[in-house]
């Protein structure tokens, strides 16, 4: 049993590594959006939707971190940066997608607005 939970742990570990995105088991309540992958940026971008959103993103990591949406070509548009341990609230679409870098500008994870009241945790 520990042999199995601990190769677990290291494969959801090595998951997070691999893609900068925290995995399912990371979710909260519901509200917590899931993390794609910052390798298909490329293949993105947000669409025009009137239903508003509330994104809350809480960094939970001991640097700053800088929220950014990918506007209708998909091209970087910066919004704000986030302090080590703070949280900012930024409206939006559901639909859009937002991306987070950490303090060298390496992407963490990209995120899509999937419902009214969503939550980003950066750990």
């Amino acid at each position: 049993m520990f042999r199995t939970v601990t190769s677990l742990i290291l494969l959801v570990a090595l998951a997070v590594v691999m893609t900068g995105c925290a995995t399912s088991m990371d979710m909260i309540g519901g509200k917590q959006l899931a993390c794609i992958d910052p390798g298909k940026e490329k293949e993105l971008k947000s669409p025009e939707d009137d239903v508003e959103a509330t994104l809350t993103i809480e960094n939970k990591t001991q640097s700053p971190i800088k929220l950014q949406w990918l506007d209708y070509d998909g091209a970087r548009v910066h919004y704000q940066n986030i302090a080590a341990g703070r949280e900012a609230v930024q409206l939006t679409y559901v639909g859009h997608y937002w991306i987070i870098l950490d303090a060298k500008d390496k992407p963490v994870g990209i995120y899509e607005t999937t419902q009214a009241d969503a939550l980003i945790v950066i750990k």
